[in-house]
């Protein structure tokens, strides 16, 4: 699904990965939220 909404929670998610990882490099005894789960980085994509 493409619809706005959507997009938007996609766009905040990455914005708080980012947060967090710049937080984790300052100081890496923080502690992220409970309900944080790193981002999954795909190697490669699927070709069809």
């Amino acid at each position: 699904m493409n619809t706005r909404e959507i997009r938007k929670r996609q766009e905040l998610e990455q914005l708080r990965h980012e947060k967090i990882q710049a937080l984790l490099k300052l100081n890496p005894t923080f502690k992220p939220p409970a309900d944080y789960r790193p981002p999954m980085i795909r190697l490669h994509d699927k070709v069809w």
